[in-house]
């Protein structure tokens, strides 16, 4: 049996210098409070999802009905044997904590490990990317690359996630470049550097769902695509027959999967497995031509691309699957409407994550 944790705020707290405890982490981030019930999508039915507090009893009815073997659910709170499997979205210091207060065990690579290969800049240093992006440590490298790029670009945090993170300068005005100061500033002050890319005209975003072993092994787990809004912030994923799914671009998805395995084996030398996804894109290129970045960032942690993969093997369709993350709409969703926190106060959420099936 597993104890199933969707820590889905992991990068803000590698990025942050808080010692919050899992529950208050949650409580904090309205997002990361609805999407701690993931596990009830994607995990076993006889594993158990974690939480803060149980879901509204109306919102298991209707996921019910879609998934009619659901896992058990419990909270933080409550007690558990020691011989239980944990799996979390991503490895940190508030899992181990709540693990060790528990009483329980995991096997799990070093934390300092895990912080390394989230971070945007270890994707830079590794992989292949954009010929004009750079790391800026300072002011007067943020300076060079401004002097040096005069079209519209994107400044990217190294621990952010979803868009988030992210500054956008498409018109450089004063006033939107004392607003990238303070944001890079922030960052220096962290002694974290900001990554500095062009922005670019998309085509195509997708990624590979990959688990590395504790042995060394690697499995590949699938490919999707996904829509992203006009800021990068995630919009949506699509799952289906990758030979049709990526019917126009199956030269871009070899060479990426290739340079996927070279990385996933450098993150096993420094030490780190689990799962991992690998984010890339094709885009519109200075010569007007389709060019691949083979890997734009590296996500060493579980991903709504991978809850898409596994919502499909659940739901035994042959469709493709879209799972959008998205303003409510009329009708039911995966998720909660709403919960409570531990106080009793109710919150109630913005968005919804819906699924449905298309032909393409």
């Amino acid at each position: 049996m597993v104890l199933c944790i969707a820590n889905t705020h992991f990068e803000l707290e590698l990025g942050s210098h808080e010692r919050l405890s899992i529950m208050d982490a949650l409580e904090k981030n309205p997002i990361a409070l609805q999407l701690q019930y993931l596990p009830l999508i994607y995990a076993h039915s006889s594993d158990i999802c974690l939480a803060t507090t149980l879901p509204p009893k109306e919102s298991l009815e209707d996921l019910q009905a879609v998934l009619p073997q659901l896992p058990k659910i419990a909270t933080f709170e409550d007690q558990f044997e020691n011989d239980h499997e944990i799996s979390a979205w991503g490895y940190s210091r508030q899992i181990l904590n709540w693990i060790q207060s528990k009483n329980l065990e995991i096997n799990m690579p070093n934390l300092e490990i895990v912080k390394k290969v989230n971070s945007k800049a270890f994707s830079f240093e590794i992989s292949p990317t954009f010929d004009e992006a750079s790391l800026a440590n300072n002011q007067r490298e943020l300076e060079l690359w401004l002097d040096s790029h005069s079209g519209p670009a994107v400044f990217k945090s190294c621990f952010g996630l979803s868009g988030r993170g992210h500054f956008i300068l498409f018109e450089r005005t004063i006033e939107r470049v004392k607003l990238l100061q303070v944001f890079c500033k922030n960052q220096w002050e962290q002694r974290l550097p900001v990554l500095a890319e062009p922005w670019v005209e998309r085509c195509l975003d997708f990624s590979t769902q990959w688990e590395i072993l504790p042995s060394g092994g690697i499995n590949f787990l699938g490919a999707v695509t996904f829509e992203s809004d006009d800021k990068g912030v995630y919009r949506s994923t699509l799952v289906g027959p990758t030979e049709i799914l990526f019917k126009f671009h199956t030269e871009e998805l070899v060479n990426h999967k290739e340079e996927a395995f070279k990385a996933l084996q450098i993150l096993y030398h420094e030490g780190y497995w689990g799962f991992v996804g690998i984010d890339a894109m094709i885009y519109i290129n200075h010569q007007q031509k389709r060019a691949l970045v083979s890997i734009v960032e590296i996500n060493a942690r579980k991903t709504m691309s991978q809850v898409a993969l596994q919502l499909k093997h659940n739901l035994n369709s042959h469709d493709f699957l879209k799972l959008s993350y998205e303003s409510k709409k009329q009708r039911p969703g995966l998720l909660p409407e709403y919960t409570y926190l531990r106080n009793g106060k109710r919150v109630n959420f913005k968005k919804q994550l819906y699924y449905e099936m298309v032909r393409t």
